[in-house]
């Protein structure tokens, strides 16, 4: 072990007082609510038994409410069935299982889930346990037969994805997307590449899932689109994250001054590397009075001006007296210096500079000619600057129709079918301009002739037009897609005049542009195949023209 290795756990035991002072100062997210469980999923067996799990609770809690409908008889005159509200635990569905104590003081609470024996069927209910205006959901199941197949890995679950199937999933949440439902992506613990959406989530409310926790779920698999998704999963498991950045990726001018990260620190101690040679983490943190974790950090000179990319390892490590083991979290954030910015600050210049096979920019985007966000579909990303145009193929953006982008960006280029494209945009330094509110204030496709089109196709690439009264010499016939929800592209040819174009249009169900009759399209130039083409990303962008 180096000087280097020795010196880190050193300074973790050192700085454990101060992070414990931290702690007992700073309640933990998870605590924040006023009503926690030590679990929110249980699993009765199948020779019936009892569970319990551990409620926290800030005021009295209750489990007589909240009512769910259930068929109380028919209505004689129409024959339909008659719903009634009762309370949750004296319904039907949930008879299967008793509860005890039902209703609870503040403080600490044994609750205790208890069911018989079952031969046939499989039960599952979500209780939820009310205390003031705060609700916990918990999911309670007995499972009869074999379970789900064993916990998998995000990885294989992704390799292996079958529509309908469900599966038992761990992994880490790499992002959440949507804190009233329980959207958010579950990353692979080997391979954070591979990421899955996990679209709802049954006992969100009271899972304390939070990002960098680990987190075993259980749901089916569905597409929306091409997307992998488990929907509306149960979550089984969490394994609280002991230290999270309040950034994993942070970017520095080339002249940058000292600079801070911050942290919460859930574990005892901080162990801390620096994995590049260009960056110094000092030899220690403080705690500032938010109880967060805070580390300065020193970049040496960059005498080269060029770009540099640098990562910082942290890690927080707890003991727990109870089962007497110890846990860890692991924790890295990206350090990029760029460089001395260059390239005329436009869609232009960064098409030129994709061409010339350069592969990563760093420009400044006047504000007075900002990049508008003009179309998305799926991760095709349309961007214009009222000159030129680019497309953004990522899987990680997260733009809006309508927002503009100006100062300072950053990322990755590529030459696509002869065409430029970015793989990689970092708004980290940049202004993000809120799309309007007014629809009618939206972008709107630039409107040509086929003529100006024809004459300046180059300065059309990817660039959302719309061009009018094109007849079909090759008719569009979509008849099917495999899978469906994967579309595909469908190909046949527009004219106008002499001037005539292969029409690409991507759609998932029946379609038809026909041969004689006549169409306004909007869609975007493109390059397949060595040919000027023009792309349709969905049929309703076609306007048949009545005669």
């Amino acid at each position: 072990m180096d000087k280097r290795m020795k010196l880190r756990y050193i300074l973790s035991a050192f700085a454990l007082a101060s992070v414990l002072f931290a702690s007992c100062e700073q309640k933990l997210s998870t605590d924040l609510d006023g009503l926690t469980a030590d679990k929110t999923y249980v699993s009765i067996p199948e020779e019936g038994g009892s569970v319990s799990i551990q409620l926290t609770s800030d005021e009295a809690w209750s489990m007589e409410s909240p009512t769910v409908k259930q068929k109380d008889g028919k209505d004689d005159k129409t024959g339909k069935d008659i719903m009634k509200d009762v309370p949750q635990l004296e319904a039907k569905v949930n008879k299967w299982v008793t509860v005890s104590p039902t209703t609870g003081k503040p403080g600490e609470t044994k609750i205790t889930f208890t069911a018989a024996k079952s031969e046939v069927t499989s039960y599952k209910s979500e209780l939820v346990i009310r205390s003031g205006e705060k609700e916990l959901h918990v999911i309670v199941r007995q499972q009869v037969g074999p379970e789900v197949a064993e916990t998998q890995t995000v990885k294989a679950v992704n390799d292996a994805f079958t529509v309908g199937k469900t599966y038992k999933v761990r992994g880490k949440c790499a992002s959440i997307t949507n804190t009233t439902y329980g959207n958010w992506m579950i990353e692979d613990l080997d391979d954070p590449s591979v990421q899955l959406t996990v679209y709802g989530t049954n006992n969100w409310s009271g899972s304390g899932i939070e990002v960098n926790d680990i987190v075993t779920v259980e749901g089916p698999a569905t597409l929306y689109g091409s997307t992998k998704e488990l929907e509306n999963v149960d979550v089984v498991s969490v394994e609280k994250a002991l230290i999270v950045a309040d950034k994993s990726t942070v970017a520095i001018s080339k002249d940058e001054k000292p600079f801070q990260l911050l942290f919460t620190v859930k574990g005892a101690g901080v162990e801390f590397e620096s994995k590049a040679d260009w960056l110094d983490l000092g030899t220690g943190f403080t705690v500032n009075d938010k109880g967060k974790t805070v580390f300065t950090v020193t970049a040496k000179p960059n005498d080269s001006g060029a770009r540099r990319e640098g990562k910082l390892w942290f890690k927080s490590t707890q003991y727990d007296k109870k089962t007497k083991t110890t846990a860890s979290t692991e924790a890295e954030v990206v350090i990029v210096q760029l460089a001395e910015s260059g390239g005329e600050g436009t869609l232009a210049s960064l098409t030129a500079d994709a061409l010339a096979k350069k592969k990563s920019f760093d420009v400044v985007i006047d504000e007075k000619k900002p990049i508008s966000v003009v179309y998305i579909n799926g991760s095709n990303f349309f961007l214009d600057d009222g000159e030129s145009g680019m497309l953004l193929y990522s899987s990680s953006a997260s733009f809006k129709v309508g927002e503009k982008i100006s100062g300072r960006i950053y990322g990755k280029l590529s030459v696509y079918n002869s065409a430029a494209q970015m793989t990689e945009l970092s708004t980290l330094l940049t202004k993000v301009t809120d799309a309007p509110l007014d629809p009618a204030k939206l972008p709107k496709p630039v409107e040509l002739t086929f003529e100006e089109l024809n004459a300046n196709f180059s300065k059309y690439l990817n660039r959302v037009i719309v061009v009018k009264n094109l007849d079909v010499t090759s008719a569009v016939n979509v008849t099917y897609n495999t899978p469906k929800n994967d579309p595909a592209f469908t190909s046949g040819k527009v004219k106008y005049g002499s001037i005539e174009f292969p029409v690409f249009v991507k759609a998932t169900k029946w379609f038809q542009m026909e041969v004689g009759k006549k169409y306004d399209l909007t869609c975007t130039p493109v390059i397949n195949k060595g040919a000027n083409s023009l792309a349709v990303w969905d049929p309703s962008h076609i306007k048949e023209l009545k005669k």
